[in-house]
């Protein structure tokens, strides 16, 4: 049974955030948890950033109008009763884009209102409504838009402000009057300063150097790379706005500036993963939403709904679907969103494509079992080009390879079992198989069976035995299911498996790029597995098998229990001159299930229990520490493995969680420095357990580490020794208390 790939496109969005710490338990953490999620993230929200502490900063700027931040505080508490209402009656919760949006509506509303002279009382109502209005907008939004399409953002907020706007006409032509803001007019190049800091304020209602100025220090607090790009945008769309006033164009561009700030750290940094194309892409997009907002201007005679952020919406959406139409981002916002910091997100997609290759390659199981040799690849020099050039050919492997006896033993009759979870769209079982030697051009891709996967691309696989196809259209496969057996139909001169994935359920469409999962390289001198690889794309005659679970590792590394272990570590035991001391660990489930070790000072890993491995996801701790050495020896354990096989694998170890090198601000442009472990396993034993060798470098130039791992049946890891950055250190398990939980 070929259990080899399930759930492993969810592996591949499975690493966690690096965190530095934990949100507290018991009361006093629900009670905190409850004041980030109602006043503080949807502030922070309205930057793109999740942050509760940026949160709790821009209630500054908003203080400085004592009203217009009791508005906004009230309009927290109205949406967190209104949140409490939906959730017992079993409705949707309010997440954060509903309250950021809400939040924005009622502000807006006072401050629109709030001049007039409405009643107390016609006020209340009023900014309600728009708060509501904004919540039914959000909820219309998230229907319309699945949890893979573009962002909700803050367009319900501009829809209600432009009606705002628009019913109530006082603002007239000169919304800087209306409001008494500050003169925002640009006179000359030492003006940019006020300027930028006045448009960053315009977006919170506060236009003043102060309110900008704390905004601009929480952003580059929060990311340096998000206040880089933004401050990109916002010069790009300034030069811009600049140049088109000088040639005549009567724009009044500060107040609006702050989207082009906006366009250039979401489209440079936020809702893609950012990279140094993010800062030509902030460039842009910031000249962009200064176009846009020009033509606002002009177009509504600078009236109050030209100062929205509808020119940041418009370049946000039209900018994503623009790149994702040239191939330069994949639909994956929804996985960068709640807006993580761009360092996380660079470090999670550098960490996952080491693993999983390009984030554009959807991994295949291996369909067949046993040997196999790549008889023709991708791009192969037959018939695997063009627009079906994303292909592979299996056959059996050649025997006595460079004699007069070489041989290839045919593949014919084999099993071919699915090599994606999904459900089957067409089959073709009726094709002759062709006599060894001849080809059928009129059917070319003879018997096949044709799957759409779960994940979306659809996957073919061809050249099947004539009737013995063995599923039926509607029906759902999975990797044990058997489909069929290898036979020679269609354009195929010889017995063999032809396998792409495909951009639609039609033979003919265009081929997609993938890889193959969980499988040993074979060394076809001898035989032997030699290299367990959890994904990869083989070379053209190159000899792979599928892997099937090894019980005994497979039971080791699943079965460690929770607990708690006193460790005694001895640094320079291997030198002579040592220095003892001990760690106390903690080893347990969390509610999500991931396992997961913690010493006293918090540093910590955790590990998916994944069904082709024992894999490492988060990391957060120095990497000279203990845990970071438990973490590489143990960063992937695959079910497959056996005495003398090996893999590699890569983890993301920061140098120290409690200082940010100037490397670690440059991780988003220049990439996750990672920490690439090559390992092997040397013995196996149901009664005594595993023993590990791993050769690690924290960079490709640096030197290389050796550690040896040992691990014991229910107790885990007992024994660990290795020579890192300080020495030569040896942690050894002296005792293990079993906890229930």
């Amino acid at each position: 049974m070929n259990l080899t790939l399930a759930g492993m496109v969810e592996l591949r969005g499975s690493i966690r955030a690096c965190s530095l710490h934990d949100r507290g338990t018991g009361k006093g953490g629900a009670l905190l948890g409850l004041v980030e999620d109602v006043f503080l993230r949807p502030l922070s929200a309205l930057l793109l950033i999740q942050s509760s502490l940026v949160g709790l900063g821009l209630w500054v700027p908003l203080l400085l109008s004592p009203s217009l931040a009791l508005v906004g505080l009230l309009a927290l508490l109205f949406m967190a009763a209104l949140d409490r209402f939906l959730v017992h009656a079993e409705m949707s919760s309010l997440t954060i884009e509903f309250r950021a949006n809400g939040l924005l509506a009622a502000l807006v509303s006072y401050w629109v209102l709030g001049p007039i002279g409405l009643s107390a009382v016609a006020l209340t109502l009023a900014t309600g409504t728009a708060v509501l209005v904004a919540l039914y907008l959000v909820f219309l939004g998230k229907s319309l838009h699945p949890e893979q399409g573009l962002p909700v953002t803050v367009w319900p907020y501009c829809i209600v402000a432009a009606i705002i706007l628009t019913l109530f006409s006082g603002m007239g032509s000169h919304p800087a009057e209306y409001f008494g803001w500050p003169d925002m007019a640009y006179q000359d190049w030492a003006d940019l300063p006020a300027a930028f800091l006045y448009g960053l304020g315009v977006f919170v209602f506060s236009p003043s150097v102060l309110s900008g100025a704390v905004i601009a220090i929480l952003i580059a607090l929060w990311s340096p790379v998000m206040f880089l790009t933004g401050l990109i945008g916002w010069m790009s769309g300034a030069l811009f706005s600049i140049a088109i006033i000088s040639i005549g164009a009567p724009v009044d561009w500060v107040p609006a500036s702050y989207n082009s700030f906006l366009a250039g750290m979401a489209l440079g940094a936020v809702f893609v993963v950012p990279g140094l194309h993010g800062l030509v892409t902030a460039s842009f997009a910031g000249m962009l939403a200064a176009l846009l907002a020009a033509f606002l201007q002009i177009q509504t005679n600078h009236s109050g709904v030209s100062y929205l952020p509808i020119p940041f919406i418009i370049t946000l959406y039209s900018g994503l679907a623009t790149m994702t139409g040239m191939g330069l981002v994949g639909r994956d916002w929804g996985a960068l969103a709640l807006w993580a910091r761009p360092e996380t997100a660079r470090i999670s997609f550098d960490w996952l494509e080491s693993r999983w290759g390009s984030k554009k390659n959807q991994l295949l199981s291996v369909p067949v079992h046993g040997p196999v040799e790549i008889t023709q690849g991708m791009d192969g020099p037959l018939t695997h080009r063009g627009r079906w050039r994303h292909a592979i050919d299996f056959e059996k492997p050649r025997t006595n390879l460079g004699t007069n006896a070489e041989n290839r033993p045919s593949i014919w009759g084999a099993e071919v079992y699915s090599p994606v979870e999904g459900k089957v769209v067409s089959v073709q079982n009726g094709v002759p198989d062709n006599p060894i030697g001849t080809v059928n051009y009129g059917e070319n891709w003879g018997n096949h069976v044709i799957i759409q996967s779960d994940k979306t691309p659809h996957v073919a696989v061809c050249h099947l035995m004539a009737g013995s196809v063995a599923v039926q259209p509607g029906q759902r496969v999975s990797f044990d299911t058997v489909l069929g057996k290898v036979g020679n139909s269609g354009r195929s001169a010889v017995p063999h498996l032809h396998l792409q994935q495909q951009s639609g359920p039609k033979l003919g469409t265009p081929t997609k790029p993938f890889r193959l999962a969980n499988y040993f390289e074979v060394d076809m001198s001898d035989g032997r597995y030699r290299r367990w690889l959890a994904s990869g794309l083989p070379s053209e005659r190159q000899v792979i098998a599928a892997a099937s679970q090894n019980p005994v590792i497979h039971d080791l590394v699943t079965g460690m229990l929770p607990g708690r272990g006193l460790w005694t570590i001895n640094r320079g035991a291997m030198s002579g001159s040592s220095k003892a001391g001990s760690l106390v660990v903690t080893t347990r489930f969390t509610e999500d299930g991931l396992f997961r070790m913690e010493d006293r000072d918090g540093d910590y890993f955790e590990a998916e229990l994944d069904i082709d491995a024992f894999r490492i996801v988060s990391v957060s701790c120095d990497r000279r520490g203990p845990i970071a050495a438990l973490a590489t020896a143990m960063s992937t354990i695959p079910y497959a493995a056996f005495p003398g096989i090996e893999w590699d694998d890569a983890l993301y170890l920061p140098v120290s969680l409690k200082t940010r090198s100037l490397r670690d601000m440059m991780i988003p442009l220049l990439g996750a420095p990672l920490t690439h472990v090559s390992s092997r396993l040397e013995t196996l034993s149901s009664d005594l357990g595993a023993s590990i060798v791993s050769t690690y470098r924290h960079s490709d130039d640096g030197p290389a580490y050796t550690s040896r791992l040992h691990i014991s049946p229910k107790r885990g890891p007992v024994y660990l020794s290795w020579d890192g950055e300080q020495g030569e250190t040896v942690v050894e398990l002296v005792s293990f208390e079993i906890h229930a939980g």
